[in-house]
């Protein structure tokens, strides 16, 4: 097994948001600021597209690292309510930080999982977006002790019914979470961005969304890792033109 590079502590660099200038800190490290670039310039969660009308009121980010997706998704919605959770401590420490300019942002020192425990992090071999609570290729030896929540029962507890968007990107652990949501919390959801990390889990993420969902954009340069983006087909059928380029299957 890899042994955890040395990342010393978090630096800071600026930051342009919608005119003024933020301090963003994170731990650099690793290919770290080539993920930030693509995080922040729209490349893993690209918008898909909305209704002229639709306005995104909430925004949940579970697996927020040190926030960067939370900010791009503030860059479309600055007024947006946004919850974000986090178990890795120097994360959530850069986390809170970076989020410290938005009063309607929430952060929360956890994970969620499909129960409540104590867990075991492994953190990432060579940067900050590889802990995981499962030991692999891309972990090291360094470990944390970090707490998991039940996704259903903090959803519940912070009254995050009616969700303009959801990330999930938690290095294994997509499964679960979408699994205990169930699906009459998910029908409340109207954009899910998830990354993947085995074909079984993709196959398993593609079942349990495709009755009330659609898959409008997925991007996968390897096996068994990938990103992808489903909206309700509630509000797909707002969207004009949206299924222009549907084929009927020949009979």
């Amino acid at each position: 097994m890899a042994h955890a590079i040395s990342t010393g502590p978090p630096v800071t660099m600026m930051l342009d948001f919608r005119g003024r200038k933020l301090p963003f800190r994170f731990t650099d490290s690793g290919n770290m600021q080539q993920h930030l670039q693509s995080i922040l310039s729209g490349k893993d969660y690209p918008s898909p597209p909305l209704p002229s009308d639709y306005k995104i009121s909430t925004i949940v980010d579970i697996g927020a690292n040190v926030g960067a997706a939370a900010l791009w998704f503030l860059t479309a919605a600055p007024d947006a309510r946004i919850v974000c959770f986090e178990p890795s401590r120097v994360n959530f420490e850069c986390l809170r930080h970076n989020l410290q300019s938005f009063r309607q942002a929430e952060a929360y020192h956890c994970g969620l999982f499909s129960a409540e425990r104590t867990a075991t992090l492994h953190l990432g071999a060579n940067q900050c977006m590889q802990h995981s609570i499962i030991a692999s290729r891309e972990t090291g030896d360094a470990t944390e002790t970090i707490q998991l929540n039940r996704a259903s029962s903090e959803f519940d507890r912070l009254g995050l019914k009616e969700i303009s968007v959801l990330k999930v990107d938690t290095e294994g652990c997509e499964v679960p979470i979408l699994e205990d949501l169930g699906a009459e919390r998910l029908s409340h959801i109207d954009v899910i961005y998830l990354e993947w990390h085995s074909e079984d889990d993709r196959r398993t993420i593609d079942s349990l969304l495709c009755d009330c969902f659609v898959l409008t954009h997925i991007n996968s340069n390897h096996p068994h890792r990938g990103n992808m983006a489903y909206m309700a087909k509630t509000l797909a059928r707002r969207v004009p033109g949206f299924d222009e380029a549907r084929l009927a299957r020949p009979t």
